[in-house]
């Protein structure tokens, strides 16, 4: 912007000169460079009149950041050339019959976007002077924590391994009474019940409930220092169905199963760890700062719990008092 702003002032010192060059010797050599000067001042200004806002751009609702985004224009525009500059490689087309088309492919940063950091440029018909405005689309574009499939894909089974056994624990016969029956071979030995079995001189088997399967939930916890990989990971996992709900904590309060809106516009912040204490019972994922491990753990005893942390080193699953280190690819 500050660029086009400069080179214009500079076209018009320089017809300016030239007219007043034509002006003071007073000549019809120098009247006539200084109305062409004009003249081609005022036809271009005339060819910049109309307004740049009609051109604005359309795109699909959401992406993933570092994914390209095919930006189509469209709109009306009576100037001789357009173009859009920043950040991308420069798309250049001139407008037919006053209607624009052209499209332009562009990486956007996580957030929620209207006005695009790009600059829509139009050309007057001489090539002088140019007017500019920020690329505008038509509907908001949200843009969601990049995808860390590399990541995920090591990491997941680790995490997998780490339900599967707290699974099994939760999975064994509860103590909720259904009723008695005589021993069947087959029956765990662990279900017959010694006592009634030595007063009646038959193998008797109580019948319990089995426990309901573990359901996770998953809680986030900002890590400011690594907070885009943290949110890319989780926003990642999300689809593998290891937890039924997320919530994650904010300044202003726990957010339960936060939307895409709340992914492609939250920033990081530090939070304290005292929401913890007013989540459900159920067996948690935890997604925190490394230092913050040994204070989740106590927080939410005697729950189970995991907690997943990243480092230099690498992800860490802490799973009681079990610890696994998934590294870094190599770069």
């Amino acid at each position: 912007m500050r660029r086009v702003v400069a080179r214009d002032g500079l076209v018009l010192v320089l017809c300016a000169l030239v007219f007043l060059f034509g002006a003071a010797f007073n000549t019809d050599t120098g009247w006539t460079l200084g109305l062409a000067a004009a003249g081609l001042v005022l036809v271009g200004a005339l060819t910049l009149l109309w307004p740049l806002g009609q051109v604005q751009a359309e795109s699909r609702a959401q992406t993933s950041a570092e994914v390209p985004v095919t930006l189509a224009l469209s709109g009306r525009a009576w100037f001789a050339q357009l173009s859009v500059q920043g950040g991308v490689a420069p798309a250049v087309f001139t407008p037919v019959l006053g209607s624009a088309a052209g499209s332009v492919e562009v990486v956007l940063a996580r957030g929620r976007y209207r006005r695009l950091p790009l600059t829509l440029v139009a050309t007057d018909a001489v090539g002088l002077l140019q007017k500019t405005r920020p690329l505008i689309l038509k509907s908001p574009l949200l843009v969601g924590p990049r995808r860390e499939a590399d990541l995920c894909a090591r990491l997941y089974p680790v995490m997998r391994a780490a339900t599967a056994r707290m699974q099994a624990s939760a999975g064994a016969p509860s103590f909720d009474l259904i009723g008695l029956r005589p021993y069947v071979a087959g029956d765990p030995i662990q279900a017959i019940d010694w006592k009634l079995t030595a007063k009646s001189g038959a193998a008797i088997v109580r019948q319990t409930k089995a426990a309901a399967p573990v359901t996770w939930q998953a809680v986030l916890v900002p890590d400011a220092a690594e907070f885009e990989l943290q949110l890319a990971l989780v926003h990642t996992l999300a689809a593998r169905g290891l937890w039924h709900e997320l919530t994650a904590l904010t300044l202003s309060g726990p957010v339960r199963q936060p939307g895409a809106d709340w992914f492609a516009t939250v920033q990081a912040a530090t939070v304290p760890l005292g929401d913890l204490t007013n989540l459900s019972s159920r067996p948690t994922i935890v997604f925190c700062p490394a230092a913050a491990v040994a204070a989740v753990q106590a927080a939410l005893q005697p729950r189970p719990v995991m907690v997943v942390a990243l480092t230099p080193a690498g992800t860490v699953v802490t799973c009681g008092a079990r610890a696994q280190l998934v590294r870094r690819a190599a770069s």
